[in-house]
């Protein structure tokens, strides 16, 4: 005969495991497993003098992940859907692991002393839900990824004040775009092949593209298509020429 007990204890385990749930005393864990390991594993590449990040443990009293500081689970899944820790004070490294998160769709680690791995910005590559990416002042290095363009979601893109180097890659014109924010980098080449790369748009929603203070040479492109640009900043560059009517200069 079966122990009916050694089946509650079965139960209780796929519940663990597959959904991501589990009952602790009278507290649902609503965290996933994996997503709450991965963040810890997050945790452990930062130093966190401010204890910001105190919330994030293993202990009874912190195991759901989504009740940490500077994390945001979406109410019917229970994914972690974004993360949130603009200007903590931390330092160290950006753990790839982050890659993990696979239901982002908004992170931002802005303003933060960290140390990410050069091919950092192509590890995100396979968070194809995000929509809202701020990785300014975070010491990145190296090319914007050719492959950008597979985050199809993307609206809003600040990866300003870092040392990021060579040109825009085309692949980085998504319809979708609202805000795109590079200034600050060591960004170099022309913008006509870029802009011209948003001709496969119907419609373009770019509203603000901040290009200030890089290295970029050539004309001033023409911008009659972007229709709802409001924001535009070109300065300090190398940029010759005017910009089209109906499209103001910063």
């Amino acid at each position: 005969m079966v122990d009916i007990r050694f089946l509650v204890a079965c139960l209780v385990l796929l519940v663990h495991y597959s959904c991501g749930a589990l009952a602790v005393g009278n507290t649902t864990v609503k965290c996933r497993v994996k997503e709450r390991l991965t963040l810890l594993y997050l945790k452990r590449g930062f130093v966190d003098p401010d204890g910001y990040l105190s919330s994030w443990g293993s202990s009874e009293n912190h195991t759901d992940c989504c009740e940490w500081h500077g994390v945001s689970c979406d109410s019917r899944t229970s994914h972690v859907d974004a993360l949130h820790l603009h200007a903590r004070n931390l330092e160290g490294t950006i753990s790839s692991s982050l890659a993990e998160l696979h239901h982002l769709n908004h992170l931002d680690l802005s303003g933060n002393n960290l140390n990410p791995p050069t091919k950092f910005l192509d590890s995100i590559l396979s968070l194809k839900r995000l929509q809202f990416l701020d990785l300014s002042l975070t010491n990145l290095k190296g090319n914007i990824p050719l492959n950008l363009g597979y985050l199809s979601r993307l609206q809003q893109l600040y990866l300003s004040v870092n040392q990021l180097e060579g040109g825009i890659p085309k692949s980085l014109a998504l319809c979708n775009l609202t805000v795109v924010d590079l200034s600050n980098n060591a960004l170099s080449g022309q913008l006509d092949d870029f802009v011209a790369s948003f001709d496969h748009c119907a419609n373009i929603s770019l509203q603000t593209l901040i290009l200030s203070c890089n290295r970029f040479t050539g004309s001033v492109p023409n911008f009659s298509r972007f229709s709802f640009l409001e924001t535009l900043d070109l300065s300090n560059n190398q940029l010759n020429g005017t910009i089209n009517d109906g499209i103001g200069l910063l």
